[in-house]
């Protein structure tokens, strides 16, 4: 019977507190619970006084202990911590987590919408915002692909922002992104565009050490943006060694090529025109046919630039004996022909004029006016030979600079090698042919007849400029002839 009641308990005890619990509460051993005087005095004492008092004491102890802040889960250890600022590291992990937990996956653009977002801000020449894209790429724990850092490198290298281009080749690296060959353009036209030519050519050589570290195969496009980079910061050389290295890789050169070539050329102001015939010739015997914009470059070097020292009997291409310039019985010269020829009666003039200028300047100083009366009358004789010698070491630049397009088959010449080659003018090259003809109403009135037969229409900058040249000539009446017609 008693052992009955001693094993009831017991369970009680279990459910409520655990059997090592009520042990330790009486602080007495395990085997102390088997002893028949300590069992009989928990048999006879009241049904609930010892869990009534056990639960008391538990209750008052906790109170002690207890905070009257709900806000607060205990203080029992009184230690304070005191709240700090956030870092900015700290500050973008929140974000991060924060935007990946309230952005659900459905909702976030795709890849190609946020590819179409940068297009968007780029047409509206927005660059931080189309760069701002790739935050919020971030932002939504999104992965940036190739296209997207090609639209912005090619946005950047446009405005010839060489080192926020290098920049963002360098994240693509870091993001272990594929460079593609795109990218690699954009690198080399931003150097191309940008306007300090030191910092242009330092990086551009940095993107070349990079290939070549990379083993990188370049194509057509991206040695054509290095010559266009290398003319447009007066690096002639390099710019003809990149074309003789395209040779040697065996790629294709086309008429692109040959244009950035020209491009390069009309940086040298002394030398450009001479290297424009060089390129020229180059393309003739590559067989390459000029286009429109070979035409343009070509009357830019003859209008912006000079022969140098280029005379008689020179050879234009050193492996080319075609390409030596000779003198001809024909009265017009033309050094685009296939075998540039100068004309014996241009020359002949040429050496007179100077010969003239000559002994008027000793005349001057003599004061001797004999001498000036014979020089007149011999300008106005008819040609006589004039010294081989002299005429071999004259510098075509002298007769260059005395009419822009003389020495390449005139104002009909031009135009008919352009006719003959299949490319039709337009007002740009109006524009640019009204700066190198002759100073005279009659070839200005040639050209508007020449616009007028090929149904160009030209542009308000060709009247501006007309204007201004009969301005200066104090042709009034013409010019203001210029603007009747206008309106």
């Amino acid at each position: 019977m008693l052992s009955a009641r001693l094993n009831i308990l017991k369970s009680r005890l279990k459910v409520e507190f655990g059997l090592n619990s009520f042990q330790r509460l009486l602080q007495l051993p395990e085997s102390s619970a088997k002893n028949p005087t300590i069992a009989k005095f928990l048999l006879h004492q009241p049904k609930n006084t010892f869990f009534s008092s056990t639960c008391h004491l538990t209750t008052e102890s906790s109170e002690k202990f207890a905070s009257k802040d709900p806000d607060v889960f205990g203080d029992i250890a009184g230690k304070k911590f005191e709240e700090l600022p956030l870092d900015q590291d700290e500050i973008e992990q929140e974000e991060f987590e924060k935007a990946e937990a309230s952005v659900p996956r459905h909702m976030k653009p795709s890849a190609g919408q946020y590819a179409n977002m940068i297009k968007e801000h780029i047409t509206k020449g927005d660059l931080k915002s189309a760069l701002g894209v790739l935050d919020l790429v971030k932002q939504n724990r999104d992965k940036p692909t190739t296209y997207m850092y090609t639209l912005l490198l090619r946005a950047f290298a446009v405005q010839g922002h060489v080192k926020k281009t290098y920049q963002l080749y360098t994240d693509m690296k870091k993001r272990a992104l594929k460079v593609n060959a795109a990218a690699y353009t954009s690198l080399i036209n931003a150097c191309a565009n940008c306007a300090n030519s030191s910092v242009a050519l330092d990086y551009l050589e940095k993107v070349r050490e990079h290939i070549l570290l990379k083993n990188v195969v370049l194509n057509e496009a991206h040695y054509n943006a290095l010559v266009k980079a290398y003319g447009r910061h007066k690096k002639i050389v390099q710019a003809f060694q990149v074309v003789d290295e395209m040779i040697d890789n065996r790629v294709s050169i086309t008429e692109g090529t040959f244009n950035s070539l020209l491009y390069a050329s009309i940086s040298d102001k002394e030398n450009g025109l001479r290297h424009s015939l060089v390129v020229w010739h180059m393309m003739q015997k590559w067989r390459k046919k000029p286009d429109l914009v070979t035409y343009h470059l070509m009357l830019r070097a003859i209008r912006d630039t000079k022969l140098g020292n280029l005379k008689v009997n020179d050879l234009l291409l050193p492996d080319a004996p075609t390409t030596q310039v000779v003198i001809s019985d024909s009265l017009i010269p033309d050094l685009l022909s296939r075998t540039p020829i100068v004309s014996a009666d241009v020359l002949t003039w040429s050496v007179k004029k100077i010969e003239a200028k000559k002994e008027a300047s000793v005349a001057s100083q003599e004061n001797n006016q004999e001498i000036i009366k014979a020089e007149e009358k011999k300008e106005n004789t008819e040609l006589v030979t004039v010294n081989q010698e002299k005429v071999v070491n004259i510098k075509l630049e002298n007769i260059h600079k005395k009419n822009k397009l003389i020495l390449f088959g005139g104002f009909h010449g031009f135009l008919k090698r352009m006719e003959n080659d299949g490319v039709q003018p337009d007002a740009k090259t109006m524009t640019l042919l009204l700066d190198v003809i002759p100073d005279s109403l009659a070839a200005e009135n040639t050209l508007l007849d020449t616009a007028r037969k090929n149904k160009i229409t030209l542009d308000i900058d060709f009247f501006n400029m007309l204007i201004k040249k009969r301005s200066f000539r104090k042709d009034y009446k013409e010019a203001k002839e210029i603007l009747d017609e206008l309106h």
